[in-house]
């Protein structure tokens, strides 16, 4: 699968924990997320941002990157 297929999947996953869409906040991370308004999904960014920064000190990048582009895109699709 290639990454622009895994992000696509992860845009239909977003989009299908949308309130709008039945994305229950008792029983998903994102749909509570959503249901918080942007300012969730900004913080958990900042979050993912500042443990990247602190994995590249000691150089261990494995997945707060893929994290950080997770939440950008579940931010962006929740617009």
């Amino acid at each position: 699968m290639s990454s622009n297929d895994t992000l696509q999947r992860l845009a239909q996953i977003i989009e299908s924990r949308k309130p709008a869409h039945g994305g229950d906040p008792d029983k998903s991370y994102v749909a509570r997320l959503l249901h918080k308004g942007p300012d969730a999904f900004l913080k958990k960014i900042g979050e993912e941002a500042t443990e990247t920064v602190m994995a590249a000190k000691d150089l261990d990048y494995s997945g707060d990157s893929v994290e950080i582009k997770a939440e950008l895109k579940a931010r962006l699709v929740g617009e």
